[in-house]
C-alpha cells in the first residue's frame, strides 16, 4: 500500500478562525463548517469514466451538485472497479452534502473509503458530517484518523479543537491545537485558536499574548486585531486598551 495521500488544494479554511462582530470573545460555530474539497490533478491520458469525473469536479467548483452528481455517478458506471472511484466517491459525497441528502452522502463517503482506505479525505468529511449531526463523539474519532492519516497537515486538528471548545473543553482543544501548531507554525489562524482556548479556560493574558504572537506573524490577520480589544476591556480589566491593536 502506499501512504496516506496529502490533499493538494482546498477550496474552504476551517470554522473557527473569523471575528465575531459581536463584543464577546467569539466562539466556533461547527453549524457553519463547509465540507472541505480535496482537488487532484487529472492524468494526462482520459480512460472511460475520466472524463465524467473531471467535469463534475468542475460542477462542484462551480455550485451545480445536481449536475456534479450526475456526471460523478456516470463515472463510476463507466469503470465500477477503477481505484480512481475512491476520489469520485468522495466528490459524490460533496455533491450529495450540498443538496442536503446526508444519509446519501455518508454512504457515498464511506465507499470512498472502503476503495481506498489510505485516503484521509472522506475520513475527514465523514468526521465534519458527524459533527454537523451533533455526534460528537464520532466526529472526534474520525478527526482524530484524519489528522493521524496526513501527519504534515493541520486542519483536521483545528476542526477538532473546535469541536472540544464546543463541547466545554478548552484543555483537549488547546492539545490539538499545539499539536496543529507543530504542523504548520506560522499560521496566525492556529495562534488566535489557542488564544480561545486559553480564554475559554479563564487564562486572559496567555491569551493575549498568543494574539500579539499572531499578530507578529500576520499584521493583517483580522482576528488578531480585533481580539485584544475585548480582551482588553472584558477579561483584563483595562478598558482604556480596548481599541484597533
Amino acid at each position: 500500500m502506499s501512504k496516506a495521500q496529502r490533499p493538494t488544494h482546498t477550496v474552504t479554511n476551517p470554522p473557527p478562525i473569523q471575528a465575531s462582530p459581536e463584543k464577546s470573545f467569539p466562539s466556533p460555530n461547527l453549524r457553519g463548517v463547509t465540507l472541505i474539497l480535496f482537488l487532484f490533478l487529472a492524468a494526462c491520458s482520459q480512460p472511460p469514466g475520466q472524463r465524467e469525473a473531471d467535469r463534475g469536479r468542475i460542477e462542484l467548483e462551480r455550485g451545480n451538485p445536481v449536475r456534479a452528481e450526475a456526471l460523478l455517478e456516470r463515472s463510476i458506471e463507466r469503470r465500477p472497479a477503477h481505484p480512481d472511484n475512491a476520489i469520485t466517491f468522495n466528490l459524490l459525497g460533496l455533491a450529495l452534502h450540498q443538496q442536503g441528502r446526508f444519509n446519501e452522502a455518508q454512504d457515498a463517503f464511506e465507499n470512498s473509503r472502503r476503495i481506498n482506505p489510505l485516503l484521509a479525505e472522506p475520513v475527514f468529511n465523514l468526521g465534519i458530517l458527524a459533527a454537523e449531526r451533533g455526534n460528537l463523539r464520532e466526529a472526534a474519532r474520525y478527526l482524530n484518523d484524519a489528522a493521524r492519516m496526513v501527519p504534515d497537515h493541520p486542519v483536521a486538528l483545528e476542526v477538532l479543537a473546535a469541536l472540544h471548545l464546543e463541547r466545554g473543553q478548552p484543555g483537549p482543544a488547546r492539545n490539538a491545537l499545539l499539536a496543529a501548531e507543530e504542523r504548520d507554525p506560522r499560521n496566525p489562524r492556529i495562534l488566535t485558536a489557542l488564544a480561545r482556548a486559553e480564554h475559554a479556560a479563564g487564562n486572559p493574558e496567555p491569551a493575549l499574548d498568543l494574539l500579539l504572537r499572531a499578530l507578529e506573524r500576520n499584521p493583517r490577520f483580522p482576528p488578531a486585531h480585533y481580539n485584544p480589544g475585548v480582551l482588553h476591556e472584558t477579561s483584563l480589566n483595562a478598558p482604556e486598551q480596548a481599541r484597533p491593536h
